[in-house]
């Protein structure tokens, strides 16, 4: 699991045409600046991971700090503490922050896929909507 992940052409593709209701505007804030990297000693750094905290707020979070798998209901998930955060818009979270990425490796059963396995997985917005950021592994 260790690496720097990028967010997934198709992740890109999705977001270039189709409007989400969550998001101010209608079209979500992605560059391909957009990076997690999970390190040793369970540190992570994010640049530019665009995250939704509902109610029509909207941030771009950038910063450092701590990770580790555990389970999410019935998902493995990557738990994200994050500290010495600057916020990026009024009302957005300073300091320290948490949130889980879903951790999916589906590789044993997509043995014709070309995706890079494990995807971490953001979602955005209602999670019914399918609507989600998908990072692969440089």
């Amino acid at each position: 699991m260790l690496g720097t992940y990028h967010v997934t052409k198709e992740t890109f593709e999705h977001f270039a045409s189709a409007k989400t209701l969550s998001i101010p505007g209608g079209r979500l804030s992605l560059t391909h600046d957009a990076r997690i990297e999970l390190a040793t000693g369970h540190k992570i750094a994010l640049r530019q991971i665009p995250i939704d905290l509902g109610e029509t707020l909207f941030c771009i979070l950038s910063g450092e700090g701590t990770w580790k798998v555990d389970k999410h209901q019935e998902y493995s998930a990557v738990f994200v503490t994050l500290a010495n955060l600057q916020p990026s818009a009024k009302g957005c979270p300073r300091g320290e922050f948490g949130f889980d990425l879903e951790l999916f490796d589906d590789s044993s059963l997509q043995f014709h896929s070309k995706t890079k396995y494990p995807l971490l997985h953001l979602t955005i917005g209602d999670p019914d909507s399918g609507d989600a950021l998908q990072f692969e592994k440089d």
